[in-house]
């Protein structure tokens, strides 16, 4: 089999994967109804209950252009006509996403899980979600737990408690500082999830719990609205089951 078709195979199985973990993220959203009902304690600042039917209403317009999508294109194939307006944003459009506590959302508090920070809500979000939500149609879930002010690699030291690894022996670390993150998408609560690396905060956690964890290069993805550790160093970097997934979220 030709390599071109080996990573077509690879794709779609990966695809195919996406929807099931989606629908999965759905379901658990739909179910937790607080911060300590999500396995791991991986989200700390979940959304209000009027965000949440926000974030659910937004799930079904997102379907409804998925379904206009193939709509689209089954009209097409007849007449060549194809509506713009039901076209989904990007691959991840409707997807769950959850992001690090030091990433800075308008819309839900940005503690760094320290209690000094408790209800701090930024005026402005961070660049990298604003695109994700904005232009790629992905909806935050909630922001996820973290070793204090990245100052850890464990994810043990927070105000709301460790993160616990769900994934194996629960007496194991699941990495830091972005181990809510990690955790958040292996116990499938969403499709996947930006962190922050200075020193590997984004690849161990990947690694402690059997992810994929990319770190760009220094710069390719805005630090802008990222409460800094070392400015000089520090990387937004995204965690989810596979490089496709990671891919559909880096290119936008």
């Amino acid at each position: 089999m030709p390599p071109s078709d080996l990573y077509n195979v690879a794709r779609n199985h990966d695809l195919f994967k996406a929807r099931k973990i989606r629908l999965q993220a759905l379901w658990n959203f739909k179910s937790q109804l607080g911060p300590r009902a999500r396995l791991g304690n991986a989200i700390v600042n979940p959304p209000s209950s009027a965000r949440r039917s926000k974030i659910l209403k937004n799930l079904a317009l997102a379907k409804r252009r998925r379904v206009g999508m193939w709509k689209s294109r089954l009209c097409s194939l007849r007449s060549h006509a194809i509506v713009a307006s039901l076209e989904p944003k990007s691959p991840i459009d409707g997807f769950l996403i959850a992001a690090k506590d030091n990433i800075c959302t308008s819309d839900l508090p940005t503690t760094c899980a320290s209690s000094i920070l408790q209800g701090f809500r930024p005026r402005q979000g961070a660049q990298a979600l604003h695109r994700l939500q904005n232009d790629g149609g992905a909806l935050v879930v909630g922001k996820t737990n973290m070793d204090e002010f990245g100052m850890g690699s464990h994810s043990t030291h927070s105000a709301y408690g460790p993160v616990q690894n769900f994934v194996g022996n629960a007496a194991r670390s699941a990495g830091g500082s972005s181990g809510g993150s990690a955790m958040a998408v292996a116990t499938d609560q969403c499709y996947l999830a930006l962190g922050t690396d200075t020193g590997g905060s984004v690849r161990l956690p990947a690694a402690y719990t059997g992810l994929a964890g990319f770190k760009p290069s220094y710069g390719m993805i805005s630090r802008q609205g990222v409460v800094p550790y070392a400015n000089s160093l520090d990387t937004v970097g995204i965690i989810a089951r596979s490089c496709f997934d990671i891919l559909n979220a880096f290119s936008e």
